[in-house]
């Protein structure tokens, strides 16, 4: 199973475990920049250097899972301007609709093999699955979930770009 959700289901995740929510495409400007941060403080270095203000100040979401399953649901759409900062550390923003969520510990090594391009390179679906297969083949697969938002009529708050909060 390659643990990615395109109409709403599920993510199989770890208990009790922190994760990173993220757009695919911002993984690429991670990439550009990897060499140049700071490994000790990885994530508060790729929102100062890689996402400095005014580019975005919620380039990735953290949160914690409280069970082994994620619903989709749990993403819940907002208005920017209403972010709590007791709650933003929860809150990402999204230009395409497809986000990538992981522990923080496999970041550095899960940007080395992805390319934004390839993961979107399919002439049958909106994403290649053959090759998330083959560059998320050495990560658990509750390590790594990739979601791409239902769309608008869904039923469900995450319908593609803007700014969400995760609700766990």
């Amino acid at each position: 199973m390659l643990n990615v959700s395109t109409k709403g289901e599920e993510l199989i995740l770890k208990a009790n475990e922190i994760y990173i929510v993220i757009e695919s495409l911002y993984i690429n400007d991670i990439k550009r920049e990897i060499n140049n941060l700071d490994k000790e403080n990885l994530l508060s270095n790729i929102k100062d250097k890689v996402f400095p203000f005014p580019y975005t100040d919620i380039p990735f979401a953290m949160f914690s899972t409280h069970s082994e399953s994620f619903p989709i649901s749990s993403i819940i759409k907002i208005n920017y301007d209403v972010i709590i900062e007791s709650e933003k550390e929860r809150c990402f923003s999204t230009d395409t609709g497809l986000i990538v969520i992981l522990i923080p510990s496999i970041l550095e090594k899960f940007v080395e093999y992805y390319d934004y391009e390839d993961l979107v390179d399919s002439m049958t679906s909106p994403i290649n699955l053959d090759y998330w297969s083959k560059i998320t083949s050495d990560i658990a697969q509750d390590e790594i979930g990739l979601v791409l938002a239902p769309g608008i009529d869904s039923g469900f708050d995450f319908e593609g770009s803007g700014v969400y909060k995760i609700n766990s």
